[in-house]
């Protein structure tokens, strides 16, 4: 029998929403990457039995954020440097194609209407240093990039993978998360699919991807390097992250 949940959970869609919950602490960093998720303790802050706790957590491992293991249980999934080289070939091919589906005349305006409202999102957080607001514009930009094709599995999966990589974000020193151009490159980019030039478009989004690429990957592995000493002086797993804050760069 569940004990009485503490976050006024609507009782018939519990696993739903601590998957939810589990989601946004993950994303803000308050469950870092790499981090044992302890079922019976969160089960007991949560309010939740283990079955239904465990239910969510099965969400969560289909969504790529967790990972089962024989000997750690249940992890936070950590990137390494091979997931984002296979994340950014996907990306880049399937944003390609969606730069080829833009259409003209008129109509181009209107089909990239949420592209415009993202990048207002993005000068907005950029504006009052909002990093967790700016990579979520960001990350939308691109989601409506492909939303040009129209398949709505494209759609789904695409966002799948944003989730994946917002667990290389959370990584990094807030010192530099802010970067300079940030919003000048993706603005570049709607210019471009804007006027309908397609070949100037294909070429600034590889390299805008490829700058992307390369910082994530340096990310991953600076915290890579720092996790060994870390290790040796833990004397547990699990501990809090400290931090929502991410990185800079552009995704």
């Amino acid at each position: 029998m569940e004990k009485p949940a503490i976050i006024g959970l609507d009782r018939r869609t519990t696993a739903e929403q601590i998957a939810s919950v589990l989601r946004k602490r993950i994303f803000a960093g308050m469950i870092e990457p790499g981090k044992s998720v302890r079922e019976i303790p969160l089960a007991e802050m949560l309010g939740v039995s283990r079955n239904t706790l465990r239910e969510a957590l099965r969400s969560l491992a289909m969504e790529g954020l967790i990972q089962h293991s024989l000997h750690r249980g249940v992890t936070v999934t950590l990137l390494l440097e091979e997931d984002i080289t296979d994340i950014y070939r996907t990306r880049e091919h399937i944003e390609l194609l969606a730069v080829n589906a833009i259409g003209s005349n008129a109509a181009r305006e209107a089909k990239l209407e949420p592209m415009r409202e993202a990048l207002d999102q993005m000068k907005t957080a950029e504006q009052k240093g909002d990093w967790q607001a700016l990579a979520d514009a960001d990350l939308e930009f691109h989601a409506q990039l492909v939303a040009l094709l129209g398949r709505p599995r494209l759609n789904v999966f695409f966002r799948k993978m944003f989730g994946e990589l917002r667990l290389a974000l959370i990584l990094h020193d807030s010192a530099t998360r802010m970067p300079v151009g940030y919003l000048k490159s993706h603005r570049l980019l709607y210019d471009l699919l804007l006027s309908g030039n397609k070949q100037e478009c294909r070429a600034a989004l590889i390299d805008h991807l490829a700058e992307a690429e390369t910082a994530l990957k340096n990310i991953v592995a600076e915290v890579s390097r720092k996790r060994e000493p870390k290790r040796a002086t833990r004397s547990g797993d699990g501990a809090k992250g400290e931090s929502g804050n991410g990185p800079g760069v552009s995704t």
